[in-house]
């Protein structure tokens, strides 16, 4: 249960070992996490990057203890199941289907407020949009608020799920048929 301080929280980053994907400011943004909720119990899933480069960027290696390495999957919703947060801390993006997936699965999105991933994010409705440019630390203290506020967590995870049917295949062949 999110009301449960014991509870296991599981967020999620699904990227690739690229800077304006992310990597490895994720790292920092955890390293911050784990920093301003020390009696949580967080789990950052890191989907796509060998262990080696994520052990290799660590600055603090004990951080390790708490991520769990997905470094290639045929089901990404398994995984995104068990989260209830999906970051995406991109510098560039394009759509952003790891966001899309996140809100599939019904996690509250996280991301820099940019081009491409505003399209399915809605800021307090399914997910939190962060200044662009923001410092690890912001990103952090971002996760933090909603990991403290469950109410709205679980309003945010409500509304990804439904926004997520937005983006379904016969909804969007549809509104391209509109165009052509």
């Amino acid at each position: 249960s999110i009301k449960n301080s014991n509870s296991i929280i599981y967020i999620s980053y699904i990227g690739r070992p690229y800077k304006r994907k992310g990597f490895p400011f994720i790292l920092e943004i955890f390293s911050f996490l784990k920093k301003e909720m020390p009696s949580r119990k967080i789990i950052l899933q890191v989907i796509g990057i060998k262990r080696e480069l994520i052990l290799k960027k660590l600055i603090d290696k004990e951080d390790l203890n708490f991520i769990e390495v997905i470094e290639k999957t045929n089901d990404v919703f398994f995984y995104l199941r068990k989260s209830v947060i999906t970051i995406l801390p991109s510098i560039r993006e394009g759509f952003g289907y790891s966001l899309l997936e996140g809100a599939a699965s019904g996690n509250a999105l996280i991301t820099f407020d940019m081009i491409g991933p505003d399209s399915l994010m809605k800021n307090n409705h399914n997910g939190i949009l962060i200044k662009y440019g923001s410092e690890p630390n912001i990103f952090a203290n971002e996760i933090c608020k909603l990991i403290s506020e469950p109410e709205k967590l679980k309003f945010l995870m409500k509304n990804a799920r439904e926004s997520a049917k937005d983006f379904d295949k016969n909804i969007v062949l549809q509104s391209l048929r509109k165009i052509l």
